[in-house]
């Protein structure tokens, strides 16, 4: 297993020689599977469909920050559904602005997320999530979940109901619509589920995983595997939502991915573990160090 600890350390030396160029290739790459992956999802509006108007939209990406992408996607999910209902799109453009406003101003490293999550949920893997969004992004994860998982619902509705609406005008024809996209979105239980769902699971991996015991993070991965076990496929079979064979595969690949990223990035020894006592005029510290496993020694690194 130390190879793995080897290509991330060569990895990193490359990422950190050219991370101006990687980073936007990266933006660009994330971009594209967002917005073509919209497309095959609800592709309503043919001018979205053109290649050409998918790579501008791309491209902006690339040179705009990381989370400037969900907006992006956000655009094209509405420009989709006003072809389709025009209260569907009116709802989803003022839970962007809304999410806009109150979220990538406080945090807009995270953005990201936003436009993650939807992508899961549209490839029917959400359950490699909350884990890895717990260990990766810790605590604050929990606010673009809580905020991406509705979108994603209303996507949802409007893709399955896309023949039943009428697109009309008329302000009766707008009222029934309005009703019927509350009562199928926001009375959904299963929506509430996966909102519980995700935040118990950021909230209980990014706890546990700052404890000071042996094997945190492993146990921390395994107490979220456990919670969407529970409250993810068991709650989905009660509220008849989900699918088994998805949700099964979605765990299996979220426990893998979560050990991968533990053994990665926490690496350590802890038949190695010390713990150190010393004081200065105001304080005393309890400090218990644990050594990161290497791939080598120092005197290998030296040469």
């Amino acid at each position: 297993m130390t190879g793995l600890l080897l290509i991330r350390d060569k990895l990193r030396a490359f990422y950190s020689d050219f991370d101006v160029y990687i980073r936007p290739l990266l933006r660009l790459v994330f971009a594209l599977l967002c917005l073509l992956s919209i497309n095959g999802y609800m592709g309503y509006f043919p001018l979205l469909q053109r290649m050409p108007v998918v790579l501008l939209g791309a491209l902006f990406c690339m040179l705009m920050p990381l989370g400037m992408t969900a907006f992006v996607a956000a655009v094209f999910v509405i420009g989709n559904m006003a072809k389709v209902s025009l209260v569907s799109a009116m709802v989803a453009a003022v839970w962007a602005v809304v999410v806009g406003l109150l979220y990538l101003g406080f945090r807009p490293k995270q953005g990201w997320v936003l436009a993650v999550i939807p992508l899961c949920f549209m490839w029917k893997i959400p359950f490699v999530l909350p884990v890895v969004l717990g260990l990766a992004a810790g605590a604050a994860a929990v606010v673009p979940a809580v905020c991406a998982i509705p979108f994603w619902f209303l996507m949802q509705y409007v893709h399955e109901n896309a023949e039943a609406f009428q697109n009309a005008v008329d302000f009766n024809v707008l009222t029934q619509e309005f009703a019927a996209l509350a009562g199928g979105v926001f009375r959904n239980s299963y929506m509430y589920l996966m909102i519980l769902m995700f935040v118990l699971c950021i909230l209980c991996v990014s706890v546990i995983k700052r404890l000071s015991m042996d094997h945190a993070w492993t146990v921390a991965v395994i107490c979220g595997i456990a919670l969407e076990a529970v409250l993810g496929v068991g709650g989905g079979l009660m509220l008849g939502g989900g699918d088994l064979l998805w949700d099964l595969l979605g765990l299996a690949v979220s426990l893998g991915i979560a050990l991968l990223y533990e053994y990665l990035f926490f690496a350590v020894d802890y038949s190695g573990t010390e713990k150190l006592q010393f004081e200065d005029d105001d304080y005393y510290y309890y400090v218990k160090a644990v050594p990161k496993i290497k791939p080598y020694d120092e005197d290998e690194r030296r040469e």
